[in-house]
This record gives C-alpha cells, sequence and structure tokens, in this order.
C-alpha cells in the first residue's frame, strides 16, 4: 500500500500572504474637496527703463546748494578811504541773543552800535556811519573773519579799520593764526562785560589817539 505525500512547494510560496480583493469602496465616506489658495496680493511694480526690473524707485537726487557768497569786497569798499566816526562800533554775530547783549552792554558804556547776523545785514546800516571797530563772530559765514581781516590788514585804504574777533576757542593755536590774519584783539565767548569795556574801551582810545596824532602832523605841516 502507498503510503500519500503532500505535493512539493517551495518556500517561497509559503513567506507570500494570500492576496486579498480590495474592500468595497461603497459605503466610504467622502473626504472634503481642499480649499482653494488665497489669490496673492498684487505688487504694483515701478515702470522701469527697457532691459531692467526693479521693485524700488531710484532716489532723486539731492539739490544742489547754492553756493556761499562772500561780501568782504562789498563791505570793505564801502569803509575804504572813509575816516571813522568816534564810538562807532560794529558787531556781527550770528547768534541773536549774543548779538542783542553786546549790543546792550556797548551802548551802556557810551558807544553808537551796529549789528547785525551778517556782512549783508549790515550793509545798509554803513550809509552815512563809518564804524572804527568791528566785532565779528568766528561762526559767521559771510563775510569769512579772517578773509575780513586779511584784506583789512593787505589794504592800506583801510588802515583806519580794525577787526576783533569773538571765538570760542581758548587754545594757542587758534589764537596764532586769528592774530596772524590781522586781528587786533581776540575776546573769548561768553565774555564778561568788564573784558569787553576794556578791550573795546582800549582799542577806541588808542584810535582816538592816533587820528589826534595824525591831524596834529597834518597841522604842522601846513604850517611849515
Amino acid at each position: 500500500m502507498r503510503s500519500f505525500r503532500p505535493p512539493r512547494s517551495t518556500g517561497a510560496s509559503i513567506l507570500v500572504p494570500p492576496v486579498r480583493a480590495p474592500a468595497s469602496t461603497a459605503h466610504a465616506p467622502e473626504l472634503p474637496a481642499p480649499e482653494p489658495p488665497a489669490p496673492e496680493p498684487e505688487i504694483e511694480r515701478t515702470p522701469a527703463p527697457r532691459g531692467r526690473t526693479t521693485l524700488v524707485p531710484e532716489p532723486t537726487p539731492a539739490p544742489a546748494r547754492e553756493p556761499v557768497m562772500d561780501c568782504t569786497p562789498l563791505l570793505t569798499g564801502l569803509l575804504r578811504g572813509r575816516a571813522p566816526q568816534q564810538g562807532v562800533v560794529a558787531v556781527i554775530c550770528a547768534d541773536e541773543m549774543v548779538r542783542e547783549r553786546l549790543r546792550r552792554d556797548l551802548e551802556g558804556d557810551g558807544h553808537h552800535v551796529l549789528a547785525a547776523a551778517s556782512g549783508p545785514a549790515l550793509i545798509p546800516q554803513l550809509v552815512g556811519c563809518t564804524p572804527g571797530l568791528f566785532l565779528v563772530d568766528e561762526d559767521v559765514a559771510d563775510p569769512q573773519p579772517l578773509e575780513l581781516c586779511c584784506t583789512v590788514r593787505d589794504d592800506p585804504a583801510l588802515a583806519s579799520v580794525e577787526v576783533m574777533l569773538l571765538s570760542r576757542n581758548a587754545s594757542v593755536d587758534a589764537r596764532r593764526v586769528a592774530f596772524h590774519t590781522g586781528v587786533v584783539d581776540l575776546l573769548l565767548l561768553p565774555y564778561l562785560r568788564s573784558e569787553l569795556r576794556a578791550r573795546v574801551g582800549l582799542r577806541l582810545e588808542l584810535r582816538r589817539l592816533q587820528a589826534a596824532l595824525e591831524e596834529q602832523d597834518a597841522g604842522e605841516r601846513a604850517a611849515g
């Protein structure tokens, strides 16, 4: 009698899982459809030259600054050859508080004061009135104080005009430069009234004595 033997099979057939039929999707729940993405905001594009794309407009160039005018030739031209009047002081200072204080203190000492923020603003006051001493703040832009001093120093027709510099710099180098350009004296800001009275009074007194000596010499020449 023959013994029953099962049919031969490979190892691979044992490891392969049985294939199942896909489950029916007739009763599967329907998933909601995804919402469409929100439209992106439109970006206003600046029109650019052909062949170039940009989102930022080109910067507008800054307007050119007007050159600062120098009124030194006009100012000295009005003073050239004119004899200064006794006790007349001109103040050119852009700082209104300092300018008005100088005016008040100088008028309190008996001087006639012409005060302005710049050279062009002072020119109308020079009609019929000639100062012998100018107090010029070093921060004034027109005229340039050192340029004014050099012009007065180098012109013999302006020998009767003197310039005192108002400065906030007490260094030795600043004083050396100022005196080298023709400044007759330097007054530091903020100033003391006693110092102002002494310095201005000394310059005007020296000017008065010099004018008296010149007048005496002219009289002696005429008599001799």
